[in-house]
């Protein structure tokens, strides 16, 4: 479905535009808008749960002025929530110095390995490297495989 931002072609499965992140509408066979009641009830769930997630988010902001650790963690479990993901990390640039934040979702010998890869230096092979340098989102192009 293209969209009616910039134009971008995206996936038939894709709900935003995954080059700008404008909504995508469907259209029925007429080409006017059509969406179902079932449609408008989950965008409205996953907006709702949105919501929530970024209030759980600021909540846990004002209770740690200081320490931006808990944020970290917060941020991490709630974007495995929010994308039905399994795993997620926060990672921190620091010029040209990446360091992890936070993650979630990694057990045993993954969030070992996880852990040791940082710090690591921004022209590293690695994947959230990577997306740093190319200032782009996995889903957009193809991530040169790790070495780690």
């Amino acid at each position: 479905m293209r969209c009616p931002r910039c134009r971008h072609e995206n996936r038939p499965q894709a709900k935003f535009c995954e080059e700008c992140g404008t909504p995508l509408r469907r259209t029925n066979d007429s080409g006017s808008p059509g969406a179902s009641y079932a449609d408008l009830g989950r965008d409205l769930s996953e907006a709702l749960e949105q919501q929530i997630a970024t209030s759980e988010i600021l909540q846990v902001i004002s209770r740690s002025p200081i320490d931006v650790q808990p944020v970290y963690d917060s941020i991490v479990k709630r974007a495995v929530r929010l994308c039905d993901g399994l795993f997620s990390t926060v990672i921190l640039a620091d010029s040209n110095v990446l360091r992890l934040g936070a993650s979630y979702g990694f057990e045993g010998a993954a969030r070992e390995t996880i852990e040791r890869s940082w710090p690591a230096a921004l022209e590293s092979d690695l994947p959230g490297a990577w997306v740093i340098r190319e200032r782009s989102r996995i889903g957009n192009a193809s991530i040169p495989q790790s070495t780690c």
